[in-house]
C-alpha cells in the first residue's frame, strides 16, 4: 500500500514482496522440459529433412557434371583408362568421380594432381588423394568426414578422400549367386569371364572397370532410356572400404 508523507515522500508500507517457492520453481523446471521435449523432435527432424535436401542436391549436382562432361567429350567418363605409369598391373588409374573434378568447381585440385595425364598414385603431390571435397559427403552422415583408412592395394601408405555418392554398378551385383548373377549363370554368354562379377563386368554405367568393357559409353548406349536408369546413388564410407573418390 501507497500513501503520503508530509513532506511529500511516497513511502510504501504493508508487507515486502515474496519470492518464488520451491515448488513453485520446480513446476517452471517440470513446463520448461516439457516443453523442450516436445520441441526437440521437431527440430531435429526440421534439420533432417534440410540434410536429406543437401544431398539430393548433391545427387544432382554431379549428375549435371556427367551431362555436362559427356557434352564436352561426348562420352561418359570412364574408371578404367590407360594402364597407370609404374603400375601396368592396375588398368585403371582415377575414377569417373576424380574425372569430374572441373565440372564439380574442383578444377583446381584436377590440375595439381595432373589427373588429366592419368599418373600413378604415388606420383600425385601430397595431400591430393586424401582430399575431402564437401559435395560429395552427404551431411547425414556425420562419421565420413575424414580421409579413409591407409589401403595395401592403392600402392602405399595413404589416406583416400571419402564419398558418399558412387556409380551404379547394375543389376549382376550379386558376387556369383548363379540365381540372380547373370555373370556367372550364363558362362560364355555376354559376360565371358568366368571370375567376373558385376564389380568387374557389371550392366550399370559405372562399375570398377566399365572402361575396359565399355571404353566410349554415350548416353544412346543407355538401351533402357536415361530416365529408366540409376546413375548415382549413396553409400556409407565407414561401413564399405570402396567409398573413396580418387
Amino acid at each position: 500500500m501507497l500513501r503520503f508523507h508530509p513532506c511529500g515522500v511516497l513511502r510504501h508500507s504493508g508487507s515486502s514482496l515474496q519470492a518464488f517457492t520451491l515448488i513453485e520453481l520446480l513446476v517452471v523446471i517440470a513446463i520448461i522440459a516439457v516443453l523442450i521435449e516436445l520441441v526437440l523432435p521437431a527440430v531435429q527432424k526440421v534439420r533432417e529433412a534440410a540434410a536429406r535436401i543437401k544431398c539430393q542436391n548433391n545427387l544432382k549436382q554431379l549428375a549435371l557434371a556427367v551431362h555436362n562432361y559427356h557434352d564436352q567429350f561426348q562420352r561418359l567418363p570412364r574408371n578404367a583408362g590407360p594402364l597407370c605409369p609404374g603400375a601396368p598391373s592396375t588398368p585403371q588409374c582415377w575414377s569417373w568421380i576424380a574425372k569430374l573434378l572441373p565440372f564439380i568447381d574442383q578444377g583446381n585440385l584436377y590440375n595439381v594432381g595432373n589427373l588429366q595425364n592419368e599418373p600413378a598414385f604415388a606420383g600425385c603431390p601430397p595431400g591430393v588423394v586424401s582430399s575431402i571435397i564437401p559435395l560429395l559427403l552427404c551431411p547425414s552422415d556425420s562419421d565420413s568426414r575424414r580421409p579413409l583408412d591407409d589401403r595395401a592395394d592403392f600402392g602405399g601408405a595413404m589416406g583416400l578422400g571419402p564419398t558418399n555418392y558412387k556409380g551404379v554398378a547394375g543389376q549382376n551385383w550379386a558376387w556369383g549367386d548363379p540365381r540372380w548373377n547373370p555373370v556367372f549363370s550364363n558362362p560364355g554368354g555376354p559376360y565371358t569371364s568366368p571370375t567376373s562379377d558385376g564389380l568387374e563386368s557389371g550392366d550399370g554405367i559405372f562399375f570398377r572397370r566399365d572402361g575396359v568393357r565399355f571404353p566410349y559409353l554415350d548416353f544412346s548406349g543407355v538401351t533402357d532410356g536415361l530416365s529408366n536408369t540409376f546413375m548415382i546413388g549413396e553409400d556409407l564410407p565407414t561401413r564399405n572400404t570402396h567409398c573413396s573418390w580418387p
